[in-house]
């Protein structure tokens, strides 16, 4: 950021330096380190299919390997999960993003594949349950929805976050060796699951908004600048 720093007559980085952390506390393994700061998810714009507007007549489960798993890894987790598909009694939807879904082959009836990108968020507040790979914007956005999350990690830090989740009892974390339609029944029928997931979104709600921390952030760049003024002087 040197150029950065040069162009506004900036000699370095500030001294005072605030972290805002966006995990639920009772998440953490141990405090928050800086401000803790409720997390909003944003997906980006989207034209929302109309069927996603409808209350769905059985539980729905969206599965998503967010923006790079299907690039670096594919879709054989999904492959799996379209196999079981006929064990449950719930409708599947694969928000597969820019992958193409004609590799998976015929669809069982109880599976969609969104067809291009959907806002994950809007996506699963209509959902009863999510399947991921443990991306953290998708782990945070399952938590604002309140819902159950089955993790299936697959590198980076997707097993930590995987570990949160199955530490919490917000969800369940497996592979794709170990998924059977055993695990997907109970990501649908442990009501355990879904208390915890609740009770992390309710925590989630009374943390402090980002524009709720603007008044400390300007306090912290007043009280910074004035100190770099003293020094000056």
């Amino acid at each position: 950021l040197t150029d950065c720093y040069d162009r506004y007559g900036i000699p370095g980085p500030p001294e005072d330096i605030v972290v805002l952390d966006v995990a639920p506390p009772s998440m953490l393994d141990g405090e928050p380190e800086g401000w803790s700061t409720r997390y909003v998810p944003y997906n980006g714009g989207g034209v929302l299919p109309e069927w996603l507007l409808d209350t769905p007549e059985r539980p729905r489960i969206a599965v998503t390997l967010g923006t790079v798993s299907p690039v670096v890894t594919g879709l054989g987790t999904v492959h799996r999960i379209v196999e079981l598909a006929g064990t449950i009694e719930a409708d599947i939807v694969l928000a597969l993003g820019d992958a193409d879904p004609r590799e998976l082959g015929e669809l069982p009836a109880n599976v969609r594949a969104t067809g291009g990108w959907v806002p994950l968020g809007a996506l699963l507040w209509g959902c009863a349950a999510v399947v991921h790979h443990g991306g953290a914007g998708t782990t945070l956005t399952a938590l604002d929805a309140g819902i159950p999350q089955l993790v299936l990690p697959d590198g980076a830090d997707r097993h930590l976050n995987a570990e949160a989740v199955h530490r919490r009892g917000a969800g369940i974390a497996a592979t794709a060796d170990t998924l059977d339609a055993t695990v997907l029944e109970r990501l649908l029928t442990d009501e355990s699951l879904r208390a915890a997931a609740d009770d992390v979104r309710s925590e989630m709600m009374a943390m402090p908004s980002p524009a709720d921390l603007v008044p400390r952030l300007a306090d912290l760049a007043r009280t910074s600048a004035g100190g770099r003024a003293g020094d000056a002087a």
